[in-house]
């Protein structure tokens, strides 16, 4: 089944409700879960700009932290490889 695509707008109008009172098997027979509702409920005195921007920025960080983390297993990588000694054998 094809997941819906709601605005910001349309998402702020639905927390809005839930605020306001309105039950949440009322809220969600739009086509929203419950589960997908009281995730989304800590955005709810949040404007529909505000959730963009907050998208963005965790958008950002999640794509920074992968880079950290390639960093991290690279260092490690070679920390592993030169931290043996070096021996090197001659024929004589």
């Amino acid at each position: 089944m094809k997941a819906l695509q709601f605005s910001d707008a349309q998402k702020a109008f639905v927390l809005k409700e839930g605020d306001e009172g309105v039950p949440v098997g009322l809220i969600c027979r739009g086509g929203t879960s419950q589960a997908t509702y009281f995730r989304k409920k800590k955005y709810a005195s949040m404007l529909p700009p505000e959730m963009k921007k907050l998208k963005q920025l965790q958008d950002e960080n999640a794509r920074l932290k992968k880079i950290a983390a390639d960093q991290r297993a690279a260092t490690t990588a070679w920390s592993k490889l030169f931290a043996k000694p070096l021996v090197i054998a001659f024929n004589t």
